[in-house]
Formats: C-alpha cells, structure tokens, sequence
C-alpha cells in the first residue's frame, strides 16, 4: 500500500511538472516577430534586433496606451519585457513611436508617435531589467503616403515596435548609432516596412 502511495505521488509530481512547464511555456511565447539587422558608420558597426509585438498589438486610432486588443502598451512592456530576447542579451533599448496617415495636423501626430515611444519609456525606466541599459527613443512621426483604407486596416502603419542594439562599436556617438540604425532599417534586407514613408527619424538617448 505505501509503494502505491509513492508511485501515486511520484507520478502527480511528474504531471504537475509538466502542466507548470507548459504554462511558463505559454506565458514566454509573446508571439514577437524579430528581425536582425546590422549598420555602419564611417566603418564603426551596430547590431539591432528588432521585435514586432504581435498583430494584435498595434495602437488604436488617436490613443497613446491603449492598443487593438484592448491591453494597453504599459502592461505589454511591465508583461513582456523580462522574457523579450533583446532585453536580457541587448546592450540598450530603443522604444519605437509612429502614428498613421490619419489627421491632418502632421505635427499633433508626429507628437502622437512621440507620446507613444514616451509611454514605452516610461515603463521601460521602472523595471530593473531594462533600466540598467541605455534607453533610447526612435520618433517616426506620421505616415505620410495617403492609402485608400479604413482606421482598422491602417493599423500597420502605428505598430508598437521595440528595437535591442545587440552589438555596437564603443566608439559610435548618439547621433552614429542613430545614423547606423537608420542605415540598417534602409537596406534592402532591412524591416519589413519603410522607415522612409514616415514623416521623421528622431533619435534620442534617454538616461
């Protein structure tokens, strides 16, 4: 009777431990997409590794948190960051802003992309993790090419991006690393969208 016992609790340990792996396996897969991409400066090289979170995640219209699948951008980061790749193996950060081709005020929306980076930043600064990098901000301002389609459908064009620099030359300046990434993004086995149909490209260092 003791043996059954054990055997009973030794194979409740086993389908407990399986049960608890598959849920931390659940909870890591945040369903990023990452592209790896290199760029150089005067013969000083960057590595980036770019995370797009998810299709479902992506601003909605006008807002600076709140996203298409009614999380916000606060909890994403708070959620996701200490299980993203590019923050455990990165060198620094970079929080992405961009609002679509909607609004005819180009500067209230170049602000809007800038709000958003802002937002990211913020919770990017209050966790141990990531505030132990350097912190920079990509403004992309507005998209500027005018598309037939609905506020739904432009939802690419306000992704929220985040972007590890994996490897840098120590010698590049704020202003190179930016001109690097800018490079990178550019190349013809850059991202998966063009950098050049938005409005701006303001790089900034954060701490």
């Amino acid at each position: 009777m003791k043996q059954l016992i054990a055997l009973l609790l030794i194979l409740a340990g086993i389908v407990y431990a399986c049960t608890d792996k598959k849920k931390e396996e659940e909870v890591i897969d945040c369903g990023c997409d990452y592209h790896d991409v290199e760029g150089e400066v005067d013969g000083k090289k960057a590595k980036f590794r770019i995370a797009y979170i998810t299709q479902e995640k992506r601003y909605m219209l006008d807002s600076v948190n709140r996203l298409t699948d009614l999380s916000t951008a606060s909890e994403v980061i708070r959620n996701f960051i200490p299980i993203f790749p590019e923050v455990s193996q990165s060198k620094a950060l970079i929080a992405v802003g961009t609002a679509s081709q909607e609004g005819e005020n180009r500067e209230r929306e170049e602000q809007l992309a800038r709000s958003r980076a802002d937002t990211m930043m913020f919770q990017l600064k209050s966790i141990p993790l990531s505030n132990q990098k350097e912190l920079y901000l990509l403004n992309l301002g507005q998209f500027t090419q005018q598309i037939d389609l609905n506020s739904d459908e432009t939802d690419y064009q306000r992704r929220m991006i985040m972007i590890g620099i994996m490897e840098k030359d120590e010698r590049l300046t704020v202003s190179q690393i930016g001109q690097c990434l800018q490079n990178a993004v550019q190349s013809p086995n850059g991202l998966n969208f063009n950098t050049n149909n938005y409005s701006l490209f303001n790089f900034t260092k954060m701490n």
